[in-house]
Formats: C-alpha cells, structure tokens, sequence
C-alpha cells in the first residue's frame, strides 16, 4: 500500500504542482523503519504527518477548477 500511496503522491506532485508531496514516499519509508525498529511513537507520528500531506493535497485538488484535470474531461461533466 505504501507504494501505491507514494505513486500517486508522485503523480499529483507533477500533474498539479504540489511539491510537498515529492516528500511523502521519504516519509512512508521512514515510518516503516520506525515499525520495523519497534519505535510506534514515531512510526505514528511520521504516518501522521504522512496523511496530513494527503489531506491537504485532496482539498487543494478538490478546490481545483474542472478543466485543469488530465485526461477526458467528458467522463468528469454531469
């Protein structure tokens, strides 16, 4: 799952300009090394700030007009 999350952290960095975002796989990497050396304070805490990336990245992305969406914007229009 991390590396779909990172993927798509990626993507979203060089589709919408959202440079924060390149730092997401970093942090998912570091997080799991904190859960592998047993330090569950800072594996959450790196998860957290993590999803915060997230969080902020769809309330951008959902504040986004229509048209600066890639691909067949006929699929998005009701």
């Amino acid at each position: 799952m991390s590396i779909t999350l990172s993927g798509i952290a990626i993507k979203e960095s060089h589709c919408f300009s959202f440079f924060y975002l390149k730092f997401v796989p970093v942090l998912l990497v570091l997080s799991w090394f904190a859960v592998f050396f047993a330090q569950a304070q800072w594996a959450a805490g790196i998860f957290f700030l993590a999803a915060f990336l997230y969080l902020y990245m769809a309330w951008k992305k959902l504040n986004m007009p229509l048209f600066y969406d890639l691909g067949d914007r006929k699929k998005y229009e009701i």
